[in-house]
């Protein structure tokens, strides 16, 4: 009879110890809250979240979601993931029009020597496509070049 007392004993001791200890445990947590994250909504540029998805994409075609990425982070001055969308466009994609904007923003940062070999790929694409007008344009960029440094030294 006294072990099944015991056995009973246990028995209620567990069933109410657990929610004992976990009430206890409730008011023993601390009260500071943390602050309300902001909505991650207002934050977000949805052209540029399409862009960057669509421009990791090979296609010619899609060459103007990869610029609209760089150029919408060189616009908030995020200059090395800017970077990083023109040399995927120019060196992996070897898209003309990303050779040559990248070689625009090589230009802003005065780093002209990389500048002449992006603009020199993009008129050698540009004339192997047969694209008269873009090739016309780039060497029009490369005299303005020429000028510039002519003007720097």
């Amino acid at each position: 009879m006294k072990e099944r007392s015991a056995d009973i004993c246990i028995g209620f001791a567990a069933v109410i110890g657990i929610p004992v200890l976990l009430l206890l445990q409730q008011f023993l947590m601390p009260k500071n809250k943390p602050a309300i994250p902001e909505h991650l909504e207002r934050d977000l540029n949805y052209r540029l979240l399409a862009a960057t998805e669509t421009g990791l994409e090979y296609s010619m075609g899609k060459a103007q979601h990869t610029a609209y990425a760089a150029a919408t982070y060189f616009a908030l001055k995020r200059h090395r993931r800017a970077e990083s969308w023109f040399r995927l466009g120019a060196a992996e994609f070897r898209y003309p029009s990303m050779m040559h904007f990248y070689g625009d923003f090589l230009v802003w940062h005065g780093r002209y020597r990389e500048a002449r070999r992006w603009y020199l790929l993009a008129l050698a694409r540009g004339r192997s496509a047969r694209q008269a007008r873009f090739a016309a344009f780039v060497e029009n960029k490369l005299r303005r070049l020429d000028a510039l440094e002519k003007k720097k030294k």
